[in-house]
């Protein structure tokens, strides 16, 4: 450590409101470069990372209410910046676009897919914070024609200038070879998609809670064949729907123990930090009239945060500025302690 005699000055860049200001410091030399670059450059890659919350629920238009959809949005989950809904009705949209804004102050905008019938999928976003670029729905993968295609909008988020993609998926529940061909048909069109995708939904893949590594259905397999989707596993799987039973009291329980609820990733999104949980609160199974038979599914992800710092022309130039000061002092300092 290198112990002035007389403190020398050290001249730091404020970024965030472009001023230079004198603080008087006594600096170990080989942490003199570390420091400067992180007050430099530090900022400008703390400022792009961002947090984004997805939720997937399949929300059983036609033995739900909506109201009470929106009631629990707004308790269980924070705030959530996209929400991809499967089974709603199209009537119920105005109502879980107001649950949403309620829950976080935040201006929605949604986007409904027109296949499905009464069985629809939605997708609410945050129109504060992302830009819309396109939507689509895939209806190649609608297969047979008899289901609900694929609903996919592509955001960018403003603040860290990232785009990604979100998609929401029902699969066929009564048709294996057709839920394995959607399967099949979803990883190719990521695969050649190669953009960041989140994707949420009913997949209806039956993994078990116990042992579901290896038993669950095989249109798993074929999605994330070649590590095209990525599962982002919960730390805790409980069963994320309720097919109920009646025991011989008359009293109803659930019968299965799977999940057939995700939330899979593809192209750059598998190398985002992410969390996942299957959320849950008291009295939320067995369902009612009022409210869904599914748990939803959530995950949030850290994105922005692995680019490179921007340096434009005039970061750079300040830099040059530093570095130049630096080396003086070092020369300074060399010639005081007679070192070459």
């Amino acid at each position: 450590t290198f112990h002035f005699s007389q403190q020398r000055r050290r001249r730091i860049l404020d970024l965030g409101t472009h001023r230079l200001f004198h603080v008087d410091v006594i600096v170990p030399h080989r942490l003199v470069l570390p420091i400067l670059l992180a007050v430099l450059i530090g900022p400008a890659v703390t400022a792009s990372a961002q947090t984004v919350t997805v939720v997937g629920w399949n929300t059983e238009s036609g033995d739900a209410h909506p109201d009470t959809i929106a009631h629990h949005m707004g308790l269980h989950f924070g705030a959530v910046d996209v929400w991809g809904f499967t089974e709603i009705m199209a009537e119920w949209a105005d109502a879980l676009e107001t649950g949403a804004e309620a829950a976080t102050g935040a201006d929605y905008a949604r986007v409904v897919g027109t296949t499905g019938g009464a069985d629809r999928m939605m997708i609410l976003y945050n129109d504060d914070r992302f830009d819309l670029v396109a939507t689509d729905e895939l209806h190649h993968i609608n297969t047979r024609g008899r289901v609900r295609a694929p609903l996919v909008v592509e955001l960018v988020d403003v603040a860290s200038g990232t785009p990604f993609t979100v998609m929401v998926n029902h699969l066929y529940r009564s048709d294996a070879d057709a839920r394995l061909e959607q399967s099949r048909q979803l990883n190719a069109w990521a695969e050649a998609t190669g953009t960041a995708v989140i994707a949420v939904g009913d997949y209806n893949y039956d993994w078990e809670t116990e042992g579901g590594d290896t038993d669950h259905d095989a249109g798993y397999d074929a999605l994330v064949e070649a590590g095209i989707f990525e599962w982002v596993r919960p730390a805790t799987l409980v069963r994320t729907q309720c097919s109920t039973r009646t025991r011989s009291d008359g009293t109803e329980y659930c019968y299965y123990d799977s999940v057939l609820d995700f939330v899979f990733v593809a192209g750059d999104a598998k190398h985002w930090p992410a969390t996942a949980s299957i959320v849950t609160w008291p009295g939320d199974l067995p369902d009612d009239e009022l409210h869904p038979d599914h748990r939803p599914t959530m995950a949030t992800f850290t994105i922005g945060d692995t680019a490179a710092p921007v340096i434009d022309a005039e970061l750079r130039a300040r830099l040059l500025e530093h570095l130049e000061a630096l080396e003086r002092e070092i020369a300074a300092i060399r010639a005081m302690i007679g070192g070459r």
